[in-house]
């Protein structure tokens, strides 16, 4: 099961995770994988739906909570599933296992371990796949809106500064992280182009050469995050919210995160109390 486990591990390295969500798949698998032998499970194809079950049976009677129940079975499930994808096995034992729902109090918001569990779904080798992994990567780490990033143009973009301008009535700049600022060099450089089909500004195209329309956001988000099979229901409003978290998370002030995220009042951190307590980062 070892050399399962490995190769699951350098997937996850071939797609870009952070290395906090790396370790935390590991440490979710290997625990896994440490109960199965104390079962005398030494085959993942010997695996069925009731190893699993007692497995989150088996956390529950120590105590660990439904939250964190909930990840590890996250774990699980991208496990087998990367199992089935490489022909390892020849089904998914984790298809009806049901995990523990975990009540949450709007506003509602992800970890970056749930936000890497959906962009592990794009395929980044093709251009589409790149435009979406930046369109996700552009909500997650500015929290604007889906209507602010359809009115992104190129020049709003400003890799001296590291910058991201949203020019509308809520007129601001918006620091970029370096993992962003390395995607979207790689989309000025290899992808936008091959969307245009003529003259245009806009920074995120669709296939007939305009500027990706709001439905067009609202699908892909769709799309990937059914991939996942995260039990959420995520949409751009949860991304924006994960931002203000992190903001908050990384000592900005409530009236420094009211002017990035373009608040028209002041939020106190309490707003997202429960996404705080969950450690979202």
């Amino acid at each position: 099961m070892e050399v399962r486990v490995e190769k699951f591990i350098k997937y996850l390295h071939s797609n870009n995770l952070s290395h906090n969500t790396i370790m935390s798949y590991e440490r979710d698998i290997r625990q896994f994988s440490k109960f199965l032998y104390s079962k005398d499970i030494v085959n993942y194809k010997e695996i069925d739906q009731v190893h699993i079950s007692d497995f989150v049976n088996h956390m529950t009677l120590k105590g660990v909570s439904d939250s964190t129940i909930y990840r590890k079975s996250t774990t699980i499930k991208k496990f087998f599933s990367f199992l089935l994808k490489d022909d390892l096995i020849t089904h998914n034992p984790t298809l009806e296992i049901k995990r523990p729902k975990v009540k949450r109090d709007l506003p509602d918001c992800i970890s970056r371990e749930e936000f890497d569990l959906i962009v592990t779904e794009i395929d980044k080798s093709s251009f589409v796949g790149k435009r979406d992994y930046l369109i996700f990567e552009s909500l997650f780490g500015t929290g604007i809106k889906v209507s602010e990033l359809i009115n992104v143009n190129v020049e709003d973009v400003n890799l001296t500064t590291n910058t991201l301008l949203i020019n509308n009535n809520n007129v601001r700049n918006i620091p970029l992280n370096k993992e962003l600022i390395e995607i979207i060099s790689d989309y000025f450089i290899n992808v936008r182009s091959n969307f245009i089909k003529h003259p245009t500004d806009a920074l995120f195209l669709n296939y007939k050469g305009d500027s990706i329309s709001r439905q067009g956001v609202w699908k892909i988000i769709k799309k990937y995050s059914h991939l996942s099979k995260l039990d959420k229901d995520i949409n751009p409003h949860i991304l924006r919210n994960s931002y203000a978290v992190h903001l908050f998370n990384s000592g900005k002030k409530p009236e420094q995160v009211r002017k990035i995220m373009g608040y028209n009042h002041i939020i106190s951190s309490k707003y997202f109390s429960d996404c705080l307590r969950e450690g979202v980062e």
